[in-house]
């Protein structure tokens, strides 16, 4: 159906249909797959909520913003879809891909901004990966667990109040 197109022809919401058209839906999943900015499935002990969430140098950085102020971004960005899901942050995982002739000053900014924004939500980084890329990419993976109700987008009505 897409097949011959560019990615920038369809937008995010129909790459995500193309998406589900490619991929199997996990039976444990409690949100519609594809539908919700995270994942929530049920352990034994309790519900669970997972987010990805990246930001690039080229798209995201800025003019006047730092590489501190980017990686923490990043972190609050999933902090955000969690908190979206009744969900509390338990932990982040950070993979940052980055040239090779990235300084060392601005690869501890990255680290530090993201220590900083986990330490704002009393959480901490866990672990992640490091590779190489053209530009600085981080992406972060956020768990939390849903202390009271979790919420979906299908559970949204006509007249609920939005608070952004």
């Amino acid at each position: 159906m897409f097949r011959g197109m560019k990615l920038s022809e369809l937008g995010e919401r129909k790459l995500i249909e193309l998406i589900m058209g490619l991929i199997r839906v996990n039976p444990k999943s409690l949100l519609k797959l594809g539908m919700d900015d995270a994942e929530a499935i049920s352990l034994s002990d309790g519900i669970y909520v997972f987010n990805t969430d990246f930001v690039a140098e080229s798209t995201d950085l800025l003019p006047g913003m730092t590489y501190w102020q980017l990686a923490r971004k990043c972190i609050v960005a999933n902090v955000a879809d969690l908190a979206a899901k009744g969900a509390e942050v338990e932990g982040f995982l950070a993979s940052v891909a980055l040239p090779p002739d990235f300084s060392v000053k601005s690869f501890e900014e990255i680290f530090k901004g993201l220590d900083q924004g986990a330490a704002e939500y009393n959480s901490y980084l866990i672990g992640g990966d490091l590779g190489e890329a053209k530009e600085a990419v981080i992406s972060v993976t956020a768990f939390g667990k849903v202390r009271k109700t979790l919420i979906s987008r299908a559970g949204a009505k006509e007249g609920d109040l939005v608070v952004v």
